[in-house]
């Protein structure tokens, strides 16, 4: 398969919902869960009043002062985010930074 479009990855925000969208809701702790998702790309909505980590195919994580995690991103309280997902069956793993939250996830695009 071939890999989705890197650069709808910066436009992901502005694209509209369509009736062929999708829903999906994800609860989150401070323990990495996870949703597999389909191809197409993504707007992430954090519902909750605390930083979520996040990673596409691996355990999420929030980095440590001075360390890193490859292929993470961070999702403020209240925020949301764009990302593409390049292959069916990829996972988003998320994880809250303390207490819960809950993220819902629309893909905009097929």
């Amino acid at each position: 398969m071939e890999q989705f479009p890197i650069d709808i990855g910066a436009k992901v925000n502005d694209l509209p919902f369509t009736s062929g969208g999708v829903l999906t809701a994800l609860d989150l702790t401070t323990t990495s869960a996870s949703v597999s998702l389909t191809t197409g790309a993504y707007v992430v909505y954090n519902a909750g009043s605390v930083l979520v980590g996040a990673r596409i195919g691996g355990t999420a994580s929030i980095p440590a002062s001075g360390s890193s995690v490859v292929g993470g991103f961070v999702i403020p309280a209240g925020a949301v985010a764009g990302f593409t997902i390049d292959s069916d069956g990829e996972a988003l793993h998320a994880l809250t930074a303390s207490s819960t939250a809950t993220l819902y996830l629309v893909r905009v695009t097929r």
